[in-house]
């Protein structure tokens, strides 16, 4: 065993297992990254991981044509790695993740702001309301929530992603007998995924 995994197959090996798991790390977390300036670096990281992960494919596959199937733990590890890279639904086990985890502090956050003792104060965007250094960071990009009222009801974005421009994602507070589609541009149906999680709570994407 020492000796099939010496030299360029042990390389290929330990390439193998840090490529894949550097992939599924990224996966995993890359929501939790992608804020602020950290944005504008991510595909380029994700780029880079995936042409190392590409690479260690092909080495394994020559290190298995070479020296058969005793030398096929890195082709395993890829293969493995890769089915789980295409097939779990990372981006929704952590929407799932985050709407758990911060249920309770946005729901907080709603109640004040309802009462009005959170009112919007960003000079440059009136329906914006920056939470306090003292609130637990709840928003994505700058721990800022969205404010409209429509019908005396108001409802509150938190986002979960701040891309360029009008794309966005994040959890939607409705009131009661509200309607998603009344926020922003919500109403445009070929451009916007909602998923509901509860009676008050969307899950909303505009792309």
């Amino acid at each position: 065993m020492n000796q099939t995994l010496s030299g360029p197959a042990r390389s290929c090996l330990w390439a193998s297992v840090t490529a894949s798991a550097t992939l599924l790390l990224f996966s995993a977390t890359v929501w939790w990254l992608v804020d602020g300036p950290m944005l504008f670096f991510a595909v380029g990281i994700y780029l880079a991981i995936l042409t190392a992960f590409a690479a260690c494919v092909v080495w394994s596959i020559r290190q298995l044509w070479k020296f058969g199937w005793r030398s096929g733990t890195s082709a395993a590890v890829c293969l493995v790695a890769g089915l789980m890279w295409w097939f779990v639904p990372f981006t929704s086990l952590w929407i799932q993740a985050n709407y758990r985890r911060h249920r309770a502090e946005r729901e907080a956050i709603v109640a004040k702001i309802t009462s009005g003792q959170l009112r919007p104060n960003v000079p440059c965007c009136p329906s914006l309301i920056a939470l306090g250094p003292d609130t637990a960071y709840v928003s994505m990009g700058g721990n800022q929530v969205s404010v409209e009222e429509h019908d005396g009801k108001k409802y509150v974005m938190f986002y979960t992603f701040r891309g360029i421009l009008d794309r966005y994602s994040g959890f939607l507070f409705v009131p009661d007998n509200g309607e998603p589609s009344r926020f922003s541009d919500l109403d445009e149906a070929d451009r916007t995924e909602l998923v509901r999680f509860s009676d008050h709570w969307v899950w909303a994407s505009h792309h």
